[in-house]
C-alpha cells in the first residue's frame, strides 16, 4: 500500500493532466496457505482527466462437467450429461459511476471482446450441451459462482481521485483457484469510445503445507491416495482406542 500512497501523493502534488494510461498493483502475488480465509490487492493508476475506467479480472479457464440424477435399477446415480470446455474460474468487473450501463454508447462488439459484464462472458460449450439449454446452464453457473464470491460486478468499484488517478480493491475469497490471473484496465472518453487498454498479470499460488499436499497429489496420486486412506484408518483406530479406555 505504500507505493499506492506515494503514487497518489505525487499526482496530487504535481497536478497536471495525465494523458497516458498507467497501471500497477500493490501486490503481484496472492499466497494461498493453510487457513487461508481470503485476500485483497489494490490496483491503481493514472488516466486522462474526464475519462472513465473499467477493470476486468479473469482467472484461468477450466472445463466444467454437468451431471443430473437418474434412477438406475432402483438407485439414484449421477449421470454425465455434458461439458463446458472453457469457463473462467474467477471473474470480476468494476467501473466508475456505472457508465457502461444499459444506455451506453460504447461499441457492443468491443464490450463482448473484453468480456465487460456477466452477459458478455464467453463460454465454450463441449459435448452433450443442447443449444436450447445453453442460456440456462450459463445463467446457473454464474449464479453459483457469484454466491461463492468467485464472480462479481461492482458498478462503482473504481474510485477516481483528483480526476486523473484511480484505484480498485479486488478481494479474493478462500475458494479462489490458483494460477495466472489477468487484469485488464480500459479507459473510455465522454462518448463511451474506447481509448486505451492495459493488461497486468497477478499470480495466485499455493504456499507451505497446502502447496506440498497439492504437489504430492499431482505427482504421486497413488501414494497420495494410500497415505490418505492410512491416515484416516489411523485416526479412526485412535478414536476407538480412546473411547474404549474411557469406558
Amino acid at each position: 500500500m505504500r507505493c499506492l500512497s506515494i503514487f497518489l501523493l505525487c499526482g496530487l502534488m504535481f497536478g497536471g493532466e495525465v494523458y497516458g494510461l498507467t497501471i500497477d498493483a500493490d501486490e503481484s502475488e496472492v499466497s494461498v496457505h493453510y487457513g487461508f480465509s481470503g485476500g485483497e490487492i489494490t490496483v491503481f493508476g493514472s488516466v486522462k482527466k474526464g475519462h472513465n475506467v473499467a477493470l476486468v479480472i479473469l482467472g484461468p479457464r477450466e472445463s466444467v462437467r454437468f451431471y443430473e440424477k437418474r434412477r438406475v435399477f432402483g438407485l439414484w446415480v449421477n449421470k454425465l450429461v455434458g461439458r463446458v470446455d472453457s469457463v473462467p474460474s474467477f471473474y470480476g468487473f468494476f467501473m466508475n459511476n456505472g457508465f457502461l450501463g444499459s444506455e451506453t454508447k460504447a461499441d457492443e462488439s468491443l464490450l463482448h471482446f473484453y468480456e465487460i459484464g456477466f452477459k458478455r462472458l464467453r463460454f465454450l460449450m463441449g459435448e452433450g450441451i443442447l443449444l436450447k439449454d445453453r442460456s440456462k446452464i450459463i445463467s446457473e453457473m454464474i449464479k453459483i459462482r457469484a454466491s461463492q464470491g468467485l464472480y462479481f460486478e461492482e458498478d462503482r468499484g473504481v474510485k477516481i481521485v483528483n480526476g486523473d488517478l484511480f484505484k480498485v480493491k479486488i478481494r479474493f475469497p478462500k475458494e479462489t483457484p490458483t494460477g495466472v490471473f489477468r487484469i485488464k484496465v480500459l479507459t473510455f472518453d465522454e462518448e463511451d469510445v474506447l481509448r486505451q487498454t492495459r493488461v497486468i498479470p497477478i499470480f495466485v499460488r499455493k504456499r507451505g503445507l497446502v502447496s506440498f499436499i497439492a504437489h504430492s497429489a499431482k505427482l504421486y496420486p497413488v501414494w497420495y491416495g494410500l497415505s490418505v486412506v492410512l491416515l484416516s484408518l489411523s485416526v479412526g483406530l485412535l478414536v476407538v482406542f480412546i473411547l474404549h479406555r474411557r469406558t
